[in-house]
């Protein structure tokens, strides 16, 4: 049984199933019932999120390519009802998982469906599927149940002579009612996977040799640092996803922003315009670190903020 269905846009596994009677009352009883003589439509949805999961991503080859990236697992949870008269195939359920801004339009991340090998299956009336939570999105799922009786409404039937037993008059017009129901919104944070000095101006004084500074910056010396930074796109196929800098076709300049604290200084700067063009480079910053200790490093995307990084500032000259 497969479970999402976004034109291949999602990973994960999903799998409805029933909940038991007293759980499907109780969580229905988040939404009111129609009053009076309705068809009673009735919706409720949740979303929560997940531990990180382990992957591999193809990143430089000096960066891990395999650990926690930022993805997480997350969990939909329904569950829809009509009214007690009504039969199981005059229920329709829809849960959908949505993508919310700062992306420039709301946008489908993905939705819960079962097939078999005859095709598409109605979705159950409640259940649960899991996916892969993305680094960078704020998603929140949307439940909707619609309900038909197909036995009442429309106009009154019309006397016949027919020895068959038809009316003669008009078939009744089926009648509808709906009701949708949103969770609350969750969201992954952008992942800096690594920090990697890419050069500068340094000073070797005895006991200190190249291979000791490796990984390390210079207190008084102004050097580079290339940030692997992971969020998935609205633009880009979230198989896939960022793997470790911002395109310029993807990421909007003004998405990021890049921050350094400790050792003296304070940082907050944009990434380097040039190197968002070119898609064999990370996202740039440059530091002059003003004393030894530690320097914690982070960015922030579409105002989500990553996880620090810290890189060790030894004496410079």
């Amino acid at each position: 049984m497969r479970g999402w269905n976004a034109e291949g846009m999602l990973t994960g596994r999903a799998y409805a199933t029933s909940l038991s009677a007293p759980a499907a009352v109780a969580f229905l009883a988040l939404v009111p019932a129609a009053h009076g003589q309705g068809l009673s439509p009735q919706a409720a949805v949740t979303l929560t999120r997940g531990s990180e999961v382990r992957e591999c991503q193809s990143l430089l080859p000096r960066v891990r390519p395999c650990g926690l990236l930022g993805s997480r697992e997350a969990t939909v949870s329904w569950a829809t009802a009509c009214a007690p008269q009504l039969p199981e195939e005059s229920r329709e359920t829809k849960v959908t998982i949505l993508a919310r801004p700062p992306s420039p339009t709301e946008w489908e991340y993905g939705s819960v469906a079962v097939e078999d090998e005859l095709g598409s299956l109605p979705l159950a009336a409640s259940g649960t599927a899991s996916f892969t939570l993305l680094p960078g999105w704020r998603l929140y799922a949307a439940a909707s149940v619609g309900c038909t009786d197909f036995t009442s409404g429309g106009a009154p039937p019309v006397p016949s002579d027919d020895p068959l037993g038809g009316n003669g008059g008009p078939e009744p017009e089926p009648r509808s009612e709906q009701a949708t129901a949103e969770s609350a919104t969750i969201s992954a944070p952008p992942r800096l996977v690594a920090a990697v000095r890419t050069g500068g101006t340094y000073c070797i004084r005895p006991p200190q040799t190249p291979q000791s500074l490796e990984g390390k910056l210079q207190a008084g010396q102004a050097s580079g640092l290339e940030l692997f930074i992971r969020f998935a796109t609205l633009q880009q196929h979230p198989l896939v996803g960022n793997p470790g800098r911002a395109e310029a076709s993807t990421a909007d300049y003004a998405r990021l922003r890049l921050y350094a604290s400790g050792a003296g200084i304070k940082v907050s700067t944009r990434p380097n315009r040039r190197a968002l063009r070119d898609p064999s480079r990370a996202v740039e910053m440059k530091v002059k670190p003003k004393r030894a200790g530690k320097l914690r490093l982070w960015a922030t995307a579409d105002g989500l903020r990553t996880n620090a990084k810290t890189i060790r500032v030894v004496r410079g000259c």
